[in-house]
């Protein structure tokens, strides 16, 4: 063993014995124990595989229903850390990437092809970043390029091999895309789109225009800039008696042990970043230095805490001042298509976990679990044919001319007013809708 302090024989240390000793003690009180976890393509949180396709819904087998509209709301795929913080003391993860963004300027807004001989990359430069090594902080990873390839081969083969729904070759037309400004969000959206139709060996281009706004102004997730009545709950819910009793209980104890054997003084505010670290960690092998179940515990903790913050006081008032805005933007392009407008039959929104949770909550079919990356949210609108041969035990389905399926990933969710096929007539999904929605914001989101 090595003495953690100098040795006490003679009254002084040598230059070349103090240096030696100074060295051992950096290197001890460097060690963080490493502990086994699971490989990544069997930890829940980090998504599907990157070299499988993930399931694809299960058709709705009834001949007096045809699809008519499909809005997909996905998360970004496998990811570096999201946040410009320490994860613990002494952690030596080295983050390198090779995805890289390729473009070059265009003043059109409306130009269909761009006939260029030259495109220019976008290079982080190495350990100059956040994080050790050349990734950015919260970028796409190569995983996770993978993920949303798959996920689009998944939707081509559900959407144009078996129900014909789609083209089978790109057509922008029949495309509506939306995403938040951030990198790996739009690099989802590309990916997903690339793996649904790769690139077509005639070299002709097409353009796709993806719709964003500034951060500030953005809708994707929550965003008390354009309403501050939200902060107001949550200010309320952390003084009300069934979350204090949680913390008491649950989360000042977990935060205890974390410090124990982290050495990091953590808030109840960083329950959040230290699940991204270690989910991050443990999704691309390095060492995490807690062992997994209390890995588990700071999932089902943070998990917790985002779900709480969404439905208090209820879930119909969260939303109105929440994720309601985004909803309602949904509900808009949804509703524009059943009253026959001329708008893409395929709506896909590139967005984040913190955009697919605040919508399961306020529709009340929350998975009670953080979703993991890649995941996906889906309405699809069906058409009533009014005719069409169907069993006994099938609906007709001719009461209303259009229903709604939610599904998350391939599993149908089960939202009110839901048959057994999941299917809601869309006057009902209206109203269920227009009850989540912002009612009058100029007055609610400032009182």
């Amino acid at each position: 063993l090595i003495p953690l302090c100098p040795p006490s024989r003679g009254k002084h240390l040598t230059m070349k014995t103090a240096f030696v000793f100074l060295l051992l003690s950096l290197v001890l009180t460097s060690v963080v124990a490493s502990y086994p976890y699971p490989n990544p393509d069997n930890i829940v949180s980090c998504g599907v595989p990157p070299d499988q396709l993930p399931p694809q819904p299960l058709k709705v087998d009834n001949s007096s229903l045809s699809l008519h509209q499909v809005v997909l709301l996905f998360r970004h795929g496998d990811r570096t850390i999201a946040g410009a913080s320490p994860c613990w003391p002494h952690d030596d993860a080295v983050w390198n990437c090779s995805l890289t963004d390729t473009s070059i300027p265009n003043e059109s807004r409306s130009s269909t092809g761009a006939g260029v001989d030259r495109l220019y990359r976008k290079l982080y430069m190495n350990n100059r970043n956040y994080f050790k090594g050349n990734c950015m902080t919260g970028q796409l990873t190569d995983r996770g390029y993978q993920q949303e390839l798959h996920n689009g081969q998944m939707y081509y083969n559900y959407l144009v091999k078996e129900l014909g729904f789609m083209p089978s070759s790109f057509s922008p037309e029949y495309i509506f895309a939306r995403a938040d400004d951030d990198q790996r969000v739009i690099q989802s959206l590309e990916s997903f789109l690339l793996g649904m139709y790769p690139p077509e060996s005639s070299g002709s281009q097409k353009i796709l225009n993806i719709h964003t706004m500034d951060k500030d102004n953005d809708t994707m997730t929550i965003n008390t800039n354009i309403c501050p009545k939200w902060n107001t709950y949550f200010s309320e819910l952390q003084t009300s008696p069934d979350y204090v009793e949680h913390l008491q209980k649950y989360t000042y104890p977990l935060l205890d042990k974390l410090e124990s054997l982290l050495g990091m003084k953590y808030q109840v505010s960083d329950v959040d970043h230290i699940f991204d670290c270690m989910t991050a960690h443990a999704c691309h092998e390095f060492d995490v230095p807690v062992p997994w179940n209390l890995y588990e515990a700071v999932k089902a903790e943070a998990n917790y805490q985002e779900y709480a913050s969404y439905v208090y006081p209820n879930r119909t008032a969260n939303a109105q001042v929440g994720i309601g805005f985004l909803i309602n933007e949904v509900f808009e392009w949804m509703s524009a298509s059943v009253a026959g407008a001329d708008f893409p039959r395929f709506v896909t929104i590139a967005c984040h976990d913190t955009t697919l949770m605040p919508i399961m909550a306020a529709y009340n079919v929350y998975q009670d679990a953080w979703v993991p990356y890649a995941s996906r949210v889906s309405f699809e609108i069906y058409k009533s044919t009014q005719s069409g041969e169907h069993s006994a035990n099938a609906a007709a389905y001719t009461a209303e001319p259009f229903y709604v399926r939610m599904l998350f990933l391939d599993k149908v969710l089960m939202i009110e007013g839901a048959d057994d096929n999941g299917l809601v007539p869309w006057s009902t999904f209206a109203s269920i809708t227009r009850q989540l929605v912002p009612v009058n914001p100029q007055v609610t989101c400032y009182n």
